[in-house]
């Protein structure tokens, strides 16, 4: 059984100790996997992040033990920490100002990764979010971990009811390109 709560703060320690290891277990391999780190939260922030009611925290659960977290805000300056530039984010979604979820956290640990329901439950608490105030979701992944992302998280939202017309998509909005330049062998 797959459950998710959305909560505005989290003060129980035993609780953001229990989040902190689905933050941090989700992206283990990550360290040869990822140009950039995936993990933006030190340890102080992220349990900082988990008393402050700007960050929506949505808590998945699977048979009652703790397997998922995502992480949103509206405040693009606080949003920061996810390695965003707010400026061009507001600039390329001018008519979404005040409405743009910053998510720089979905984290499920690996061995629940294969539980599509779980990532749709914890994906569609966030539709639910965005289509309350008609807003959008701007986030960033990477593509050698989690290239499958961009397909899996517009199909997820419109089988749950986020703009059930299914008139939603994602649109690229810039890659980070690493390149290494080293002499040839």
């Amino acid at each position: 059984m797959v459950s998710v709560e959305t909560l505005k703060i989290v003060n129980d320690p035993q609780t953001i100790n229990e989040l902190w290891e689905v933050y941090i277990n989700c992206f283990r391999g990550q360290e040869v996997e990822c140009a950039q780190n995936q993990i933006c939260f030190t340890r102080e922030e992220f349990f900082e992040a988990m008393g402050d009611p700007e960050w929506i925290k949505i808590v998945g659960k699977k048979e009652g033990q703790i397997a998922g977290l995502s992480v949103c805000t509206l405040n693009l300056e606080k949003a920061k920490v996810g390695y965003i530039n707010p400026e061009m984010v507001l600039a390329n979604n001018k008519s979404f100002e005040g409405r743009i979820f910053y998510m720089p956290i979905t984290a499920i640990l690996p061995e629940f990764q294969t539980s599509f329901k779980l990532f749709q439950e914890l994906v569609n608490a966030i539709g639910d979010l965005v289509s309350e105030i008609n807003g959008m979701v701007f986030c960033d992944f990477s593509e050698n971990k989690n290239g499958f992302l961009p397909a899996v998280t517009v199909d997820a939202l419109g089988k749950g009811g986020y703009n059930p017309d299914g008139k939603i998509k994602h649109i690229v909005q810039d890659r980070q390109l690493y390149v290494a330049i080293k002499p040839v062998d």
